[in-house]
């Protein structure tokens, strides 16, 4: 098979019927096909909609809001919301879905904050629950029955980058999403970070924090390489810790001036967040690798070697962003140590 983009043959492919032939598919076999496409549209819609009723009641839990008033109207209402994002989405619809909720946020958090919020949580699993599939279904990544996908026409980076891109993706959409819910709805995370937050203030006034290159790369290094790690895990660490970072970015800007926060913060944030975001990255790449190696243990479709071969160009995949990461912290700890505050500083003079 040629494609424009990919160069590959698989078994499907060697027995796939001449389209120029007049051989037409019975009605019976028409029906099967269209079934499991039924059951995986169904498998997103139950995904979505517990993924939306997790963050949302996590959220809750976490501003101590009781479970009767959350069971009496928020539930019905983000269950009739992701049901309409995933039906928009199943149907093609997607971009229209995504826009047109955040228009109706937008709206909604002018009159009720509170039910922009709901929407948000079907908005956030719909986009991750997306995502995900794609990640496991992507067609530029390595597969078991050819372990190799050439493109001659690109290099190695662009199809490095076509492997990556949704995990990037769904570690940009997590780390987007709760920082922004953190900054509108402060007081919904106010228990949760500022233990963190105080711990941090202490430690720069006693000296234990110090503001120097070296100890700001080990800290960052720290959570971004236990990111990383956390793949190893099922991703649960690497969602804890993006989700975290995300919430503390996010309530700090809220409780500061938004001119003074971003001066502070955006010479060496930019670098340092896009660090981040990689390690979460790569943790989910880890969790992949890992999945696909598992997958090959009760399955007779190909020997076990091949999952463990594909698996293995995951793990290097993972590596690849470990170093790149690693790189930009250490870009990110020399420039919050050493331009940071003097940039800022003069920047908030001028004003």
């Amino acid at each position: 098979m040629k494609d424009d983009k990919i160069i590959y043959i698989t078994n499907e492919e060697v027995n796939k019927p001449n389209p120029n032939t007049s051989q037409e598919i019975p009605q019976e076999e028409q029906k099967n096909i269209k079934q499991p496409e039924k059951k995986k549209s169904l498998y997103k819609y139950l995904t979505t909609i517990l993924l939306a009723i997790l963050i949302y009641v996590l959220c809750a839990w976490s501003s101590q809001v009781p479970m009767a008033e959350i069971i009496d109207v928020e539930l019905p209402t983000i269950v009739f919301a992701s049901l309409i994002i995933t039906c928009l989405v199943e149907n093609n619809y997607e971009k229209i879905a995504y826009i047109g909720y955040l228009i109706v946020i937008c709206v909604i958090y002018l009159i009720q904050p509170s039910y922009a919020f709901l929407i948000l949580s079907a908005l956030i699993a719909q986009a991750c629950t997306s995502i995900t599939y794609k990640i496991f279904y992507n067609v530029y990544d390595y597969n078991i029955n050819n372990t190799e996908v050439v493109n001659k026409k690109q290099s190695r980076i662009i199809q490095y980058y076509h492997r990556m891109k949704y995990h990037i993706a769904l570690s940009i959409v997590i780390f987007i999403a709760f920082t922004l819910l953190s900054y509108y709805y402060p007081s919904v995370f106010q228990q949760l970070v500022m233990p963190a937050l105080q711990g941090m203030n202490e430690g720069v006034n006693n000296g234990t924090v110090q503001l120097s290159t070296v100890p700001l790369f080990t800290n960052n290094f720290t959570v971004a390489i236990n990111m990383f790690l956390g793949g190893a895990y099922f991703s649960i660490v690497t969602l804890y810790l993006l989700i975290y970072n995300a919430l503390v970015i996010g309530f700090t800007g809220s409780t500061l001036p938004i001119v003074y926060y971003l001066t502070f913060t955006l010479p060496h944030g930019i670098v340092e967040l896009t660090a981040i975001i990689l390690s979460g990255a790569a943790g989910f790449r880890l969790t992949q690798a890992i999945i696909t190696i598992l997958s090959g243990i009760p399955n007779d479709d190909a020997p076990f070697t091949d999952y463990v071969i594909v698996g293995g160009r995951m793990i290097v995949d993972s590596l690849i962003l470990l170093v790149i990461f690693t790189i930009l912290l250490i870009i990110a700890a020399f420039i919050e140590a050493n331009l940071t505050i003097p940039l800022g500083t003069t920047i908030l003079g001028l004003i």
